[in-house]
């Protein structure tokens, strides 16, 4: 608990209740995935989606005020949107919603029915209202958006998931669409 306590301020912003209410409401309701489909937009406007793809980085150096590395993520986070749409990485929040919840109990921020209750009604959403149709599609979608957030790649984090999937205790064996209902 005192680890969490730690790393919730430092990552998070979150000392007590009343912020982990705030973070919790943030990334349900905006988190990455709004600022990445605003800046999206603003690229698709600007024609970014009519040059090559490898005169992509020149363009947005042209037609933005960034450096050379925030340009090349930028292309590379466009190209994302290019094949996935603007919800691509609605994973990576919808994810981090339900690490945060343990988080907050371990911290002693909610209470263990309080998370429990909270992820419950987020793992419906995820199930009913995001578009995941399983695992594979909820996880690429979180790769994506660690992607866009760390600006590198989710290699090691796809490796993890693979070698979870491969084990006799694999979590991910549980039906993606299984019922799910308070016990």
């Amino acid at each position: 608990a005192a680890n969490v306590q730690q790393l919730l301020p430092e990552w998070w912003d979150v000392t007590d209740r009343a912020s982990a209410d705030e973070t919790l409401e943030w990334i349900l309701a905006e988190g990455h995935r709004a600022g990445f489909a605003e800046n999206m937009a603003v690229f698709e406007e600007s024609g970014l989606g009519n040059e090559a793809a490898e005169d992509r980085v020149d363009f947005i150096l042209d037609n933005f005020s960034v450096d050379a590395e925030e340009a090349e993520s930028y292309a590379s986070a466009y190209a994302l949107y290019e094949g996935f749409g603007e919800h691509a990485i609605d994973g990576w929040d919808y994810c981090r919603a339900m690490n945060l919840l343990s988080f907050y109990y371990l911290a002693g921020y909610y209470t263990e029915e309080e998370s429990l209750d909270k992820s419950l009604e987020i793992a419906q959403m995820i199930q009913t209202e995001s578009g995941f149709e399983s695992w594979d599609d909820l996880m690429d979608s979180y790769l994506r958006g660690y992607e866009y957030w760390a600006e590198e790649s989710s290699d090691e984090r796809r490796a993890v998931y693979e070698d979870l999937k491969g084990r006799e205790d694999n979590p991910y064996a549980v039906d993606f669409k299984m019922t799910l209902e308070k016990t």
